[in-house]
């Protein structure tokens, strides 16, 4: 059996963020605190409703709680390898869209030689292919 929700002393605060949340993360980082304490429901439940894993749902709910009931979200850094692969967080409402994005984003990588340079020029890459 699941062990009861503590946390308590925060409950008004997440309930305040509920309203005032400007983002999709505040949003969730404040649901995952109210509704195992307002509704007495599982972390498993709370993880559904609020569309991640339960593991997500407990580092929100820990992130808010030991931060005193302020939203804390990370932000997550620019550029890298999301940016590298062209499909950062993007919805297409059918497969045409999709299909014009993947078409681009091929185009950029063709051209950019650097960036082939730094994918396929691994020695075991060379060898492999001289071999």
């Amino acid at each position: 059996m699941a062990r009861r929700a503590g946390g308590k002393e925060i409950l008004d605060k997440a309930r305040e963020l509920l309203s005032k949340a400007k983002t999709a993360e505040e949003l969730r980082q404040a649901q995952a605190v109210y509704f195992p304490l307002e509704f007495g429901v599982t972390m498993e439940q709370t993880a559904k409703a609020i569309g991640v894993s339960k593991g997500r749902a407990c580092c929100l709910r820990v992130r808010f709680t030991r931060s005193g009931g302020r939203c804390t979200v990370k932000k997550l850094p620019q550029g890298g390898r999301r940016r590298e692969k062209s499909f950062h967080h993007r919805v297409f409402n059918s497969l045409n869209p999709l299909e014009d994005h993947l078409e681009e984003s091929l185009r950029n990588l063709e051209l950019d030689h650097e960036r082939i340079h730094s994918i396929v020029s691994w020695p075991w890459t060379i060898n492999t292919l001289l071999n």
